[in-house]
């Protein structure tokens, strides 16, 4: 069985703090694809890749919509999977668009989306079936993931557990490479636009350059505060698995669960996308309201 027990109104509290955190994500993330599909200008191939980065996160609330599994059921596995598949996709999916930024700003190419799909998609994919196939996935408490269960008895390695070894192999340490991935390219990038980029560029293009330095500190920030609690918490489960902590694990869960808010925050409402939006809402209110737009407008006058 799960170590990792907590009572039920501890349980209620970490699955409504998952809700209510991951359904502000939800929203985030559904503005982000709303912004894609309404404003042709935005549909570019860098906002393609956080409309992909959206999806992600938008899966990885739903998982959490269905509430407390019990354990061994056709919704525990299902719950588990996602959770597994379309959170480790996210963290992914920020490498992707690292890796766009360097091509665009260093490179001067273009990355395919097949290759980000097949890398964004298709290794979490992977990493969702190996601990379908062991039997790994099931109830941890509030909700349904990879349990910490006990290897064979006999085995001079008995201490270690399956499910523990597939949290990290297959979770935590993928997404610590991306995070230090992402940062090791968004040093190099900055570097060299502040290097070269603003001698050999234009002057709107330098600008834009000047920009973009500004924004790339936040990217990896937003994924150590969304998974540094969260890895936090599972080295203390897997060191002392029988006195499991509420109030880390709490922190853990409103982090992680933010991940979607924070990325459509720092990726998706850029000035870009806000412009698009204000000159849409001042449009609709013109057209519904022509009275009054005639009016502030011979006032001005």
């Amino acid at each position: 069985m799960e170590h990792q027990v907590f009572d039920g109104r501890e349980e209620d509290a970490l699955t409504t703090a998952a809700l209510v955190v991951g359904g502000a994500s939800f929203l985030g993330c559904a503005a982000i694809l709303r912004s894609f599909w309404r404003f042709t200008q935005l549909r570019t191939f860098s906002f393609r890749v956080i409309m992909m980065l959206a999806l992600a996160d938008m899966g990885s609330v739903v998982s959490y919509f269905f509430g407390s599994p019990e354990n061994s059921t056709l919704s525990c596995t299902v719950q588990a999977f996602l959770q597994q598949f379309f959170q480790l996709a996210s963290v992914f999916w920020t490498s992707g668009i690292a890796l766009t930024v360097y091509d665009t700003a260093v490179s001067h190419t273009t990355p395919t989306m097949l290759r980000l799909n097949l890398l964004c998609w298709g290794v979490p994919f992977l990493a969702a079936l190996l601990p379908l196939v062991t039997g790994s996935y099931g109830s941890t408490g509030a909700w349904c993931w990879i349990q910490a269960t006990p290897g064979d008895q006999e085995d001079p390695f008995s201490r270690f557990y399956v499910g523990t070894f597939w949290r990290f192999a297959l979770f935590y340490v993928p997404i610590w490479i991306c995070i230090f991935l992402n940062v090791g390219i968004y040093v190099y990038v900055t570097r060299y636009v502040n290097t070269f980029g603003k001698v050999s560029e234009s002057r709107e293009t330098t600008l834009k350059l000047v920009k973009l330095i500004h924004r790339l500190r936040f990217y990896p920030l937003v994924l150590v505060i969304a998974w540094l609690p969260a890895t936090v918490n599972r080295i203390h489960d897997a060191l002392y698995p029988s006195t499991p902590v509420f109030w880390l694990t709490m922190i853990a869960v409103l982090t992680k669960s933010a991940q979607g808010l924070l990325n459509a925050l720092t990726y998706g409402f850029n000035r870009t996308v806000r412009e698009a939006w204000k000159q849409d809402l001042f449009k609709r209110w013109v057209r519904h309201f022509p009275d009054s737009w005639t009016a502030s407008a011979s006032l001005s006058v």
